[in-house]
């Protein structure tokens, strides 16, 4: 049974606003997915804005930075070897000189 003991409702009928009055026309749905793309792209900005102050970008990154580890000592001696083959034309991967 329906509201007040009459026939049951179906949605969309029976004293509720009507489908057409909630609906948003076309504009208004790009209205609002521009101002919520500017919403995230205003919040994406301020994750990376630093204060003008003198040094802030570098203590921003010191904190972010995790302490240094052997296995970072390890990778840093790699990769200078690497780069000193790689200036005197040797591949280091196969051992061969070009």
């Amino acid at each position: 049974m329906g509201v007040n003991g009459g026939a049951p409702r179906i949605n969309g009928t029976g004293g509720g606003p009507t489908s057409a009055a909630v609906r948003l026309d076309k504009k208004q749905i790009e209205q609002r997915i521009e101002e919520d793309r500017e919403r995230h792209k205003r919040l994406r900005e301020s994750i990376w804005a630093v204060n003008p102050e003198e040094d802030a970008e570098f203590e921003k990154l010191w904190e972010e930075a995790s302490e240094l580890g052997d296995d970072d000592y390890l990778i840093a001696k790699e990769e200078m070897l690497e780069r000193k083959a790689a200036a005197a034309g040797v591949v280091v991967d196969e051992g061969i000189s070009e």
